[in-house]
């Protein structure tokens, strides 16, 4: 792997190095950090490019506006495999989440509904085959309408040849 990006001639972080002002911890106390403002990496780092913008840039993004910045990336064959992967995720994230949720909101201001569709959407977001999956009721706090697509994506997971269980209180 190159450190240097192909496009722009910039070095690439090889290695992703916290904050040095607040140790990689972000919020302290609820409020964010001076220094990386809640980021948590050191501002070196929140600097380097990548596709044309900051990491701080993209951190700042909403899931909306990313998904749109790598969709632009995808036709360029550099950035193809780096994006496609990617692309999968936020696919996933645009229906499970509020699109204008940033990439960079701390933990403690999701909402429970947030927080379980992100716990789902990295269950999700594997390409693994013969798994068990076992979920423990995986609709708490999902919106109503998500839970069509929450269904699908279960069933998205037999077909691929995974057994899945889940323990369901809600009807």
């Amino acid at each position: 792997i190159s450190r240097v990006c192909e496009n722009c001639g910039h070095l690439l972080p090889t290695s992703w190095k916290g904050c040095e002002f607040c140790e990689g911890r972000g919020y302290l106390k609820r409020d964010p950090c001076e220094k990386c403002r809640g980021l948590k990496l050191s501002s070196w780092v929140l600097k380097s490019r990548l596709c044309g913008y900051s990491l701080e840039d993209l951190l700042e993004m909403d899931i909306s506006t990313f998904s749109q910045v790598l969709k632009k990336k995808l036709s360029e064959e550099s950035f193809k495999a780096l994006v496609e992967d990617l692309g999968r995720k936020l696919s996933l994230a645009e229906k499970f989440l509020d699109a204008k949720l940033c990439l960079s909101t701390p933990v403690f201001r999701l909402t429970t509904g947030q927080k379980k569709a992100i716990e789902l959407l990295l269950l999700f977001s594997n390409p693994v085959s013969g798994c068990l999956y076992i979920l423990d009721e995986p609709t708490l706090g999902i919106d109503v309408n998500l839970r069509e697509v929450l269904l699908d994506l279960l069933k998205s997971l037999v077909k691929k040849g995974n057994g899945v269980i889940v323990v369901e209180h809600d009807p």
